[in-house]
């Protein structure tokens, strides 16, 4: 039961809302008001990542990133960062190699958008009820965790038996917890704003970076309305790569540039918070630090990874559970895909330091039948405006 308890315990944290956005000012979503009914044709490969875990799990090292995008050459990359953050160059807003993510594809001249949505209110401090019910929670689905331990690597991240189990936790948790609005709210509109961009851009191959308690639900989602899945672990098998070849290349100088200035932006919001949110941000400033040091390269023990807190303070935020993504009539079906012939891709700057510029202006998707309208409307006042996964 131990390595199933580390397991979810991890997916519990990772899902939780931590505060690394929240010095960028709330903004409401807008987009169209009328929903797709289904996606221009196309092959998406959803990658789930481990955020700060790449700096402890040698089976999971940020250069798989690097292979994937160079062989399989999406036309389109979507990352988890809110869309105001994204549009300031402030890419620490998402976890770190959200972006290396990004900088990766605006070097390659890859249309990147940015899908993450919630609001710096959501990040609350974990209370004894939350904690009761998420202990409820584990004895339930802990079984179905059995025959993995800690945080999952690349391979396992990606396994089909993998992914249904966490579907399947996930169910667990809205069930036992009664639900979780911020989470369930944000997830709906990472959801949406995936296909808003899809919609606008036509791209031939999709790359979705999220973190990996979110991939089972974005997979659903996308396939469901059409869109063909390519398995990342699969695919990167069939052209070679090994992951110990590819933890061995460097990072570059203009990445570890970006994670310098994400973390000087980030000090100064410690500075300027107090209380939980303070904590959530000093853990975040202190992996960016490590990520520095390390180049972003594994392996770091995980407790250098913590950063101490006043006393009173809780050091990890709450477990919000995601809500269950529609059951498919047929399990969707990952293939491992060919090498394809690249085609035509997005523009955008070769560098990824501080463009201020994003591919898209509009953040949800429009109909079916046509390109989105590009004359947003209001969201309702109660919808986030952005989010993250864990403390990133």
């Amino acid at each position: 039961m131990q390595t199933s308890k580390s397991l979810f315990l991890a997916i519990a944290f990772l899902t939780a809302l931590s505060a690394q956005g929240c010095a960028v000012q709330d903004v409401k979503p807008t987009g169209p008001a009328q929903a797709q009914a289904s996606l221009p044709n196309c092959q998406v490969m959803v990658v789930g990542t481990i955020h700060k875990e790449h700096l402890v799990n040698k089976k999971y090292p940020l250069q798989v990133f690097e292979a994937l995008m160079d062989t399989w050459k999406p036309d389109l990359v979507l990352v988890e960062i809110r869309p105001d953050a994204f549009a300031k160059g402030h890419y620490e807003d998402g976890p770190f190699e959200m972006a290396y993510i990004t900088w990766l594809a605006k070097a390659r001249h890859i249309a990147v958008v940015p899908i993450d949505w919630y609001r710096a209110s959501d990040v609350k401090a974990p209370t004894a009820a939350d904690m009761a019910a998420e202990r409820k929670v584990m004895s339930a689905v802990g079984p179905l965790f059995k025959n993995i331990s800690g945080i999952p690597g690349f391979a396992q991240i990606h396994d089909q038996k993998v992914t249904r189990s966490i579907l399947q936790a996930i169910n667990a948790r809205n069930r036992l917890r009664s639900g979780t609005p911020i989470w369930n709210r944000r997830q709906a509109w990472m959801e949406f704003q995936a296909t808003h961009a899809i919609w606008q851009h036509r791209p031939k191959r999709v790359a979705v970076f999220v973190g990996f308690q979110h991939r089972p639900e974005m997979l659903a989602y996308l396939t469901q309305l059409g869109a063909v899945a390519v398995n990342p672990a699969k695919y990167l098998r069939t052209i070679g790569f090994s992951i110990q070849e590819l933890a061995r290349r460097p990072i570059s100088n203009q990445v570890i540039a970006l994670w310098q200035e994400g973390l000087v932006r980030l000090r100064k919001q410690v500075a300027q918070t107090t209380g939980f949110l303070q904590c959530s941000l000093r853990q975040k400033a202190r992996y960016f630090q490590v990520a520095l040091v390390q180049q972003g390269r594994c392996c770091v023990q995980q407790r250098s990874l913590r950063a101490a807190c006043p006393s009173g303070e809780r050091k990890a935020p709450i477990a919000a559970a995601p809500r269950p993504a529609p059951r498919p009539a047929v399990r969707p079906t990952e293939t491992q895909g060919t090498q394809p012939t690249p085609g035509t891709q997005g523009t955008g700057p070769t560098t990824g330091q501080n463009s201020g510029t994003t591919e898209t202006t509009s953040n949800a998707p429009g109909p079916a039948e046509a390109a989105p309208a590009t004359t947003p409307r209001p969201a309702p006042s109660n919808e986030p405006t952005g989010g993250s996964s864990g403390t990133k």
